[in-house]
């Protein structure tokens, strides 16, 4: 509270009081709580949409690096084949050849195959070493 006193002379006359009292109490005190509750709501579905977006890249990653890995070995197998057959095929065109029944540049070209399927099956099993260690990794298991 205050007090006051006013007025033209002295002692002075009039006296004026003031009082003043404040109250604050939170009616809606709820309020708060509900948007605190909807915004942790919002959070956990956002959270829950995020895993579900990881997951999946996850099993895609896991996916492709198998698939990846299937297909590089399998070319291998596929080289090896190769390479196999022009390798016999060089061994007999180099027999012919010294026995002078196909000419040197049908050996020739034979030989170029055989080298090419061996360059060939080189890069195919580089390319399955690749393949292999993309898949540990994927798995998590990287040296």
């Amino acid at each position: 509270g205050s007090t006051s006193r006013s007025g033209p002379e002295w002692p002075l006359e009039r006296a004026r009081w003031n009082v003043g009292l404040s109250l604050s109490y939170p009616f809606f005190s709820g309020g708060k709580k509900i948007y605190d509750l909807k915004i942790a709501q919002t959070d956990k579905v956002k959270s829950e949409e995020n895993f579900r977006e990881i997951k999946q890249e996850i099993l895609f990653q896991i996916e492709q690096a198998y698939n990846g890995l299937i297909d590089a070995v399998e070319n291998v197998k596929v080289k090896e084949k190769y390479f196999i057959a022009s390798q016999e095929r060089a061994k007999i065109s180099g027999v012919k050849y010294v026995n002078g029944l196909i000419s040197y540049q049908d050996w020739d070209t034979i030989e170029n195959e055989f080298i090419n399927s061996k360059k060939s099956l080189l890069g195919a099993k580089f390319n399955a070493f690749v393949a292999w260690a993309e898949w540990k990794k994927v798995l998590g298991e990287e040296e």
